[in-house]
């Protein structure tokens, strides 16, 4: 399972990759435009950038070179409605890794996602830990204390966000923005039922939270938690 950032402003096709990538077991996350594109790159790392060439406010080609500007070195795999050798040529001279024409067939896509993450190592690769919480990346577990926690895709993937920041406060809007950025239904009360979900079974039930809820900030790690022994 590999972590894909999807950047395509065609909203039929984005729900199309997103629906045909997670079948194919990778975790998916959808934004329109190269702007949020950016906003994401800056706090969230993924395996894989699958970013469409032209779209509104910022073109492809130059999130591309701003990210490799700031130093991102996600490969990226651009898709576009133009074949000209000239323009493959600019992308790969902004950066890009891959090249995909428009249409295209999704299990070409897939045999091209095969072939970056064989090249490149994963960004996932390192486990994230916080106190006796452990959280592998690559396997997509949870541990606390050694034993194994079940948790929904969203409440996974909103401990994975504030694990690797752990020294961060996130409002509900901030985390909607990076957590939920592909679905355009959630809202404030969605964060909220999430945090309350993953507390409960992350939690001890001593009194004490993983989770910070700093009023009228937002959310983060607690740093304070005392296990017990200690």
């Amino acid at each position: 399972m590999a972590k894909l950032l999807v950047v395509e402003d065609n909203l039929d096709l984005s729900e199309n990759l997103q629906e045909w990538l997670r079948l194919d077991n990778h975790q998916v996350e959808i934004c329109h435009n190269g702007v949020q594109a950016l906003e994401l790159l800056a706090y969230s790392k993924y395996d894989v950038i699958i970013l469409d060439v032209t779209m509104p406010e910022m073109d492809g080609f130059t999130v591309c070179r701003k990210f490799r500007a700031g130093g991102g070195q996600t490969p990226i795999l651009f898709l576009t409605g133009k074949n000209s050798i000239e323009e493959k040529e600019e992308g790969f001279e902004r950066g890009g890794d891959d090249y995909l024409t428009k249409p295209f067939d999704f299990r070409e896509l897939s045999a091209r996602l095969r072939a970056l993450l064989r090249r490149f190592p994963s960004v996932e690769s390192g486990l994230l830990g916080y106190l006796d919480l452990e959280l592998d990346p690559k396997t997509k577990q949870v541990k606390r204390a050694g034993e194994a926690l079940k948790l929904s895709p969203k409440e996974y993937q909103l401990l994975e966000f504030l694990l690797r920041h752990p020294n961060e406060i996130y409002s509900a809007t901030d985390l909607l923005m990076h957590v939920w950025s592909s679905d355009s239904t959630a809202t404030e009360q969605t964060v909220r039922a999430c945090v309350k979900r993953l507390r409960e079974v992350i939690d001890r039930g001593d009194g004490q939270s993983y989770i910070l809820n700093q009023r009228g900030h937002g959310y983060g790690l607690n740093r304070d938690i005392q296990l017990p022994g200690e």
